[in-house]
């Protein structure tokens, strides 16, 4: 059967994409918590028959990358038409537990034609904590884990199953509301898939697929063919765990093969007993996400990009955890660093990368009651050779938005005093550094804040001799008359009372270049 040409390759590519988006404005648009429908902190992707990610839509990259994995575990199950398993275990298939992932198969009469997955940040699923998001030392404090089941069979939501996740949750009402939008967001995504197929015909939409895979290897190996052949290492290091004040270090070597690209991460250090661990697939989508960055954007991060792509891990390590290590932060600040390492790796090895951007997703949450929040805040992107970094932006692994501060005012007893650009925290260079935010948080009522970030204690690195980004800053002001200023750590919990201002300054991007040159 003969290839299909580039016209009919970007056809398929664009109604992949479409059907991911519309999942995505599905969930968004029946969702009731402000994290789905205000900041969208979710993702879409497709799969063909056998479970090879074919496409993805325009959503968090930290969440795309890892879904191959929940998709294989799904796969075990065995769904049939009308099913949806559901999960949220790092070790099974997920990344951490506030990313409840939902995948359907999609059938044309007795065959299996693909499958859709949707994950989704739920604002709180159980634990010690508000939000789930604690410091913590064990996976079992961090909140329900949910091993890969049927949520629906055959059509018909489980009552069962339902009603107990429900029961471990502090706001059962707007976590059944959420889980209805995401089984409705796959329900689309099945018909969508099923309704392709019955316009082009099973065998031409595998075919479809099978090209799209084809495209992206080939489109990797010419990108590959571009960078220096040899062994690049770098390195850099987590400020702490929570726990213990030593760094962790990521180590790694990039090897430039002539059609492969084989990345080593045994070197990095051993699981810790804070909450930044990896699961292996958060290691993966960072890597996918790295290398489709550092093409330009071209290549499809697909499984066909994954066929060029070999990543070696050390199992028990803080790249591929293990049970029971508690892994909420390794989802969102191990990921974001392990970027940087890669950047630097491919940089040089001959990309055209910018220098590091702020590094972390600055995590907080809090809860009063039933009531859970959790937002990131943006910062500073890194400068490159094509010009300054952007100001005030999520960056790398999350593409998520603020929570409008007109949403957030109407929920929680919570008051925005101010929300800013930090001028001048971005580093000096040829190219500036983009400039982080500062956002003011003024307490209505007593609650127990939890933060998870990073770059407090180090700055962002420039590059290309530029400057480095202002690190960032976290810092209590009391509201009792006394206007004392208490610094925070990175990682952490603290009471704070009715009147108490918590104020965030993230962290800037490193600058390019350096000042005097042309």
């Amino acid at each position: 059967m003969s290839k299909l040409d580039p016209v009919r390759i970007s056809l398929i590519a664009g109604i992949i994409d479409g059907i991911c988006e519309e999942m995505g404005s599905v969930l968004q648009f029946s969702a009731l918590a402000a994290n789905i429908k205000d900041r969208r902190d979710f993702s879409a992707a497709i799969f063909d028959a056998g479970g090879c990610m074919v496409g993805m839509g325009t959503h968090l990259p930290v969440h795309l990358g890892a879904m191959p994995s929940a998709v294989e575990a799904a796969v075990e199950k065995d769904p049939v038409a009308g099913d949806i398993v559901i999960l949220n275990d790092p070790y099974r298939g997920g990344t951490h537990l506030p990313d409840i992932t939902m995948v359907a198969p999609a059938f044309v009469d007795d065959e299996r034609v693909g499958f859709v997955a949707v994950r989704a940040h739920h604002a709180d699923v159980g634990g010690i904590a508000h939000g789930s998001m604690p410091l913590t030392d064990s996976i079992y404090a961090e909140g329900l884990r949910i091993p890969p089941v049927l949520l629906v069979e055959r059509g018909k939501v489980r009552g069962d199953v339902l009603e107990l996740i429900l029961a471990n949750v502090r706001d059962p009402d707007e976590r059944r509301a959420d889980i209805q939008a995401q089984i409705a967001s796959c329900v689309t995504g099945v018909e969508r898939l099923v309704s392709l197929a019955g316009r082009w015909g099973i065998d031409e939409l595998k075919r479809g697929f099978a090209e799209q895979l084809d495209f992206a290897e080939n489109l990797a190996k010419g990108f590959i063919s571009t960078l220096t052949l040899g062994t690049f290492y770098s390195e850099t290091f987590m400020e702490n765990d929570g726990y213990d004040s030593s760094m962790v270090p990521l180590k790694g070597q990039l090897i430039v093969d002539e059609e492969k690209l084989i990345v080593d991460l045994t070197s990095s250090a051993d699981q810790t007993r804070g909450g930044i661990n990896a699961p292996r697939a958060v290691t993966m989508s960072a890597l996918l996400y790295a290398i489709t960055v550092a093409a330009g954007g071209n290549i499809r991060p697909n499984a066909g990009l994954l066929r060029c792509i070999e990543l070696i891990t050390r199992p028990g390590t803080v790249v591929d955890a293990r049970m029971p290590a508690a892994c909420a932060g390794g989802n969102v600040e191990t990921s974001q660093r392990l970027v940087e390492l890669f950047f630097d790796m491919l940089d040089a090895a001959g990309a055209d990368l910018p220098a590091a951007g702020q590094g972390t997703m600055n995590n907080i949450s809090m809860g009063w009651g039933s009531l859970n929040y959790y937002e990131t805040i943006a910062g500073g992107y890194g400068a490159g050779l094509q010009g300054d970094g952007a100001d005030a932006t999520h960056s790398h692994m999350t593409n998520s938005l603020n929570t409008p501060i007109e949403a957030l005012e109407e929920i929680y007893p919570l008051r925005i005093e101010r929300y800013a650009v930090r001028e001048g925290s971005g580093g000096g260079g040829r190219h500036r550094g983009g400039d982080g935010v500062i956002r003011e948080y003024r307490f209505l009522e007593p609650t127990v804040v939890h933060l998870l970030g990073e770059r407090r204690l180090t700055s962002p690195p420039g590059g290309n001799m530029g400057e480095d980004g202002e690190r960032g800053r976290n810092l209590l002001i009391r509201g009792d008359g006394t206007e004392e200023e208490l610094p925070l750590p990175s990682k952490g919990s603290f009471p704070v009372e009715a009147g108490d201002i918590l104020r965030i300054e993230t962290p800037g991007g490193g600058g390019w270049g350096w000042k005097g040159s042309l």
